[in-house]
């Protein structure tokens, strides 16, 4: 039925995956679940950008004085760096009502650095510098986080509480007499014990608090839907999430609205979507049919579905159906005899458009589709249409909906559909609705549903968000409601 009109019946089977990631005052029209599964993948992915962040980290010089029997030493600390980390253990649990608390096992760090003394010894200065590297043990750090929402709709994170813990610390000096700078190395392992724990909250705090509300303000709000993204899916937070002791669940608005103006639908809210208990995946999201119901008004609204039909927009040897004197094989003037009688040894063409907003209901069986609109034949005279008549019809679609997991592609397939026509009027007398049933049915079954298999067997790929790429994604209806669950990998930069 053309591009603009196949286009929109894939969408309506496509847009209900989009969208990372519950007390609401009206059910949303898309949810996202994050389980503990996915909770520990995003806090490894955290650790290693917080293991990035603390690679090469400068501590600041540190000087002091210490009596050490022999004399009074003046010593210096000066350009020590943080090495990284030789462990990582790592997990974030939701905590019931609260947030989330994320704890890491870094393991150990090693630190290297320069150190100078100066040594009064009786009525001597005795001064001497060299370098040191420092091992330091059992390192791990807890931090509480709290998630919400800014005023546009993204989420956002802050940490609520921080505290670290640092085992042990080994320093081994090089050059110079070290007899002498090991009597006050445990002062320089207690020094080094406190700035790390300083560190590392620091770091994880301006990890959580600026790295990761500077990416998730990052994440677009709505995806383009249409030629040249005359529709927009606005997938923004509509509710703060809320935490149970398996996962964080977020509800996000989902619905359709015309890009120009931000013309919003009007149709009524979305049902309440399906409860759940799956945990064995990473990422789910659950996608109500207010989706495609908003969708499909805006379409209505402006127009979308209305396409005009040539002969030469089929392949040529399929044309011969609408020749209005049949030659060969079945065509329109045959099944129609009034009308091969009218305009003998022509062609014709329609003009179909929708009257009323497409009904569209999920089921476990698949997305059912009503379409209810006009059909104008014309015949084409001399370079001219000649209005022959007009036929009201109603077009039921159930169509099938699945990922192809291996290409991460939504795939589509008609599994059934049925037309009714009835003339409107005529313009060449008499028509039978039987014949014009024919008719349209033949159209159907041999040019607009071979081309929307065709179409929707390639599929539409499944947009990954930002770098965090969908692993081994998978389809299931519900009634009013599609849930996609997947895996994810990839980290995210800055």
């Amino acid at each position: 039925m053309g591009d603009t009109i196949v286009s929109t019946l894939l969408q309506l089977l496509v847009v209900t995956f989009i969208g990372l990631c519950l007390a609401q005052p009206t059910p949303p029209g898309l949810r996202a679940r994050i389980t503990t599964k996915g909770m520990d993948y995003v806090s490894s992915v955290a650790v290693k950008i917080l293991r990035e962040k603390v690679r090469g980290i400068r501590i600041k010089d540190v000087f002091g004085e210490s009596h050490i029997g022999i004399g009074d030493a003046k010593y210096s600390f000066t350009r020590m760096q943080l090495e990284g980390f030789s462990g990582l253990g790592t997990k974030v649990v939701p905590v019931a009502g609260r947030g989330l608390e994320w704890t890491a096992n870094i393991g150990d760090l090693s630190v290297n650095g320069g150190w100078e003394y100066e040594l009064e010894l009786f009525f001597f200065d005795i001064d001497d510098d060299g370098s040191f590297s420092a091992s330091v043990s059992d390192v791990s750090f807890k931090m509480g986080l709290s998630l919400g929402r800014d005023p546009q709709g993204h989420l956002t994170a802050r940490s609520s509480s921080c505290s670290a813990n640092v085992g042990g610390a080994s320093v081994r000096f090089s050059g110079g007499a070290s007899w002498l700078y090991n009597l006050f190395s445990d002062e320089v392992e207690d020094l080094l014990k406190d700035e790390l724990k300083e560190i590392i909250c620091r770091e994880a705090i301006e990890a959580v608090n600026d790295d990761a509300n500077r990416y998730l303000s990052r994440i677009d709000l709505s995806v383009g839907l249409g030629k040249d993204d005359q529709m927009m899916l606005d997938y923004a937070i509509a509710a703060a999430p809320i935490f149970t002791v398996n996962h964080v669940e977020t509800y996000h608005k989902g619905d359709v609205y015309w890009t120009a103006g931000e013309q919003r639908s009007s149709v009524r809210g979305p049902a309440p979507l399906p409860e759940s208990t799956e945990s064995s995946s990473m990422l789910y999201v659950w996608a109500s049919d207010y989706v495609l119901r908003t969708f499909a008004d805006i379409v209505q609204t402006h127009g979308i579905l209305q396409r005009h039909l040539h002969p030469n927009d089929f392949p040529i040897h399929r044309r011969g159906v609408f020749n209005t004197t049949c030659h060969v094989g079945l065509c329109i003037g045959g099944a129609m005899a009034q009308l091969g009688r009218t305009y003998p040894n022509t062609t014709m063409s329609m003009r179909l458009a929708s009257s009323v907003t497409p009904n569209v209901t999920i089921t476990p069986r698949g997305v059912r589709l009503r379409f209810q609109g006009s059909i104008e034949f014309s015949a084409n005279v001399l370079g001219e249409e000649k209005h022959a008549l007009t036929a009201n019809v109603t077009l039921f679609i159930l169509a099938s909906a699945s990922i192809d997991a291996q290409n991460n592609r939504v795939t589509g397939q008609i599994a059934r559909h049925r037309v009714r026509i009835a003339v409107a009027d005529s313009a060449i007398g008499f028509v039978h609705d039987a014949g014009l049933q024919f008719s349209v049915a033949a159209i159907l079954n041999m040019f607009v549903v071979p081309q929307l298999n065709e179409l929707g067997a390639k599929g539409i790929s499944i947009p990954n968000i930002g770098e965090v790429k969908l692993v081994n994604p998978h389809l299931q209806l519900f009634q009013n409601a599609i849930m996609v669950k997947t895996d994810v990998s990839g980290i995210p930069r800055d």
